[in-house]
């Protein structure tokens, strides 16, 4: 072939594709539904395929202690039935040290007895109904404000693919059932507002109370919106120069039914949780919500620390590929906060949106600095607003032109996807994929030396439930390490009854062999362990 040939042969094959392409950009601008609905749909499967990915493996994968404490409460729950004293017997007698209103463990224990089914799998699999039906509400919410279904699909694919909701909507926790159950009342409280429907009088502080009594910092932070629209709409009825005590006094209702009722109902829940806790020697001083303050707040140095803030960030996992970190003036600043104000000043269409999502989303950490620090799935209950922050970013640039919607929608849209996913693959997959079986043999070994009603006394663990919920025995774990002689342990002790195995683990180094050996004699039990691995140690009674 000469070289005229070729470069002809090029042309032709450069305005074929150029053709082609053009056809495609057609066909996208007169289809975008399906385009929508398509992107929604690869979405779904992809959070469903991901939640799938050890699925049979135990449940000690990330913040395995909580998955573990929730699960023991269910063991138990299935065991001796369902009490509002609800059990988690790792902290001894008596055994009831209430934290969240145990629906999710009802809930899951329904299940178990019902259709005998592996209680870590039904956990997941509950876990997981809730986060789709929580779509349902957020669905509709949107549709309310978003009009157009193509642009709610975009919201919702987001979310689906949110690195936060990608791990923790499979895990043994109760977050995807508080987030259902407060997004359901936000969208009952807006429908109240709009409607003065009497059929939302009733469901809204039904659900707000359930709502608080699942989990009260979710509900607090879905409140933060509700708060808002509230205002809003007392705003818009009154926006005269005299007061309608008319509609003053329907807003007086409204307050009542949507924040009054569901809050004190909390308050209820915690006094009550708060009396059994006070009742055990360990959890007395400890757990209960006076004790938790600090912990549950923060400090007001907490909140105004650079370097907190920049955890915070970082723990909200939003994609690090293209919002990365700069550091200016020593502090290490996420780019996001970088991007966020550019966005807001040229995208003046969703301007209001943007500052509103971002408010909502920083909410919760304000309020409970201290647990968004610590624990990265309390995101759960916020991190949908900065998928909202991303879907306004798209729709800004699908409304400016057909060039910038092409390029959105063909180069940005699949880009942002493909930066979430390699998020949670950084964040998540290894410890998702590996079985965690570091207790496994150690755990079988107290089943075949022990009794079912024996009582196990384990230091080292802190107060981790993974070990006494999968040895199935009940226990008494020290997190303070105080020996055996102390009077609180001694008094926890009386009332507990025979202690069967004295167990360490290197979990914690403050723990060493002179310890070990004071506390065998002390008890009385046998010095020759009866187990011994490289993190655990088994002692039984004489």
């Amino acid at each position: 072939m000469s070289e005229i040939e070729i470069s002809r042969f090029g042309a032709r094959k450069k305005k074929m594709i150029t053709r082609r392409m053009q056809t495609f950009k057609e066909f996208l601008l007169k289809n975008e539904s399906f385009y929508f609905y398509t992107i929604f749909t690869i979405a779904l499967i992809i959070h469903f395929y991901i939640s799938f990915i050890g699925w049979n493996n135990n449940i000690l994968d990330q913040y395995g202690f909580r998955q573990a404490h929730t699960a023991i409460s269910t063991y138990y729950t299935i065991k001796d039935g369902f009490k509002l004293r609800y059990l988690t017997p790792v902290l001894g007698s008596p055994w009831s040290i209430p934290l969240e209103f145990p629906l999710f463990q009802w809930i899951v224990a329904g299940i178990v007895i019902i259709f005998k089914t592996s209680l870590d799998q039904t956990g997941r699999f509950v876990s997981l109904v809730f986060f789709y039906l929580s779509i349902i509400p957020l669905f509709a919410i949107l549709k309310i404000y978003l009009k157009k279904i193509n642009f709610v699909l975009l919201m919702l694919s987001f979310i689906l693919l949110n690195p936060t909701y990608l791990f923790w909507s499979r895990t043994f926790l109760i977050e995807s059932l508080a987030l259902f159950f407060a997004i359901l009342f936000l969208w009952l409280a807006i429908r109240l507002l709009q409607t003065n429907k009497l059929i939302f009088y009733i469901l809204v502080p039904i659900i707000g109370s359930l709502a608080s009594l699942v989990k009260i910092t979710t509900f607090i932070v879905l409140c933060i919106p509700i708060a808002c629209f509230f205002i809003y709409s007392f705003h818009t009825e009154n926006n005269s120069d005299y007061p309608n005590f008319k509609n003053i006094k329907k807003y007086i209702l409204y307050g009542t039914f949507i924040f009054l009722v569901p809050l004190i109902t909390g308050v209820i829940w915690t006094h009550f949780a708060d009396a059994q806790k006070s009742l055990n020697p360990l959890a007395n001083g400890f757990l209960t919500s006076a004790d938790l303050t600090k912990w549950n707040f923060g400090t007001f140095d907490q909140k105004i620390n650079p370097n907190i803030w920049v955890k915070i960030f970082s723990n909200a996992l939003i994609p690090t590929k293209v919002f990365g970190t700069l550091i200016i003036s020593g502090f290490t600043i996420p780019f996001f906060l970088v991007l966020l104000p550019l966005f807001i000043i040229f995208a003046r269409s969703y301007r209001k949106e943007v500052i509103y999502s971002f408010i909502f989303f920083i909410a919760g950490p304000l309020i409970f600095t201290n647990l968004y620090f610590i624990h990265t799935y309390y995101f759960y209950a916020n991190n949908f607003f900065l998928s909202f922050i991303l879907g306004f970013f798209i729709i800004f640039f699908v409304e400016h032109s057909n060039k910038t919607k092409i390029f959105s929608l063909l180069i940005l849209t699949p880009m942002l996807f493909f930066l979430l996913i390699t998020s949670y693959k950084n964040a998540f997959y290894n410890s998702q994929s590996n079985n965690n079986t570091y207790l496994e043999e150690s755990t079988n070994m107290i089943k075949k030396i022990t009794k079912e009603d024996a009582i196990l006394f384990i230091y080292g663990e802190n107060w981790d439930s993974s070990f006494p919920y999968y040895a199935q025995r009940k226990a008494i774990m020290d997190w303070e390490n105080l020996p055996l002689s102390n009077k609180k342990i001694q008094n926890s002790i009386s009332k507990t009854g025979k202690i069967s195995a004295l167990i360490f683990s290197n979990g914690d180094t403050s723990i060493n062999e002179d310890f070990i050996q004071e506390q065998i004699r002390y008890g009385n039990f046998n010095n020759v362990p009866k187990y011994q691995d490289a993190r655990i140690r088994i002692y039984l009674s004489n």
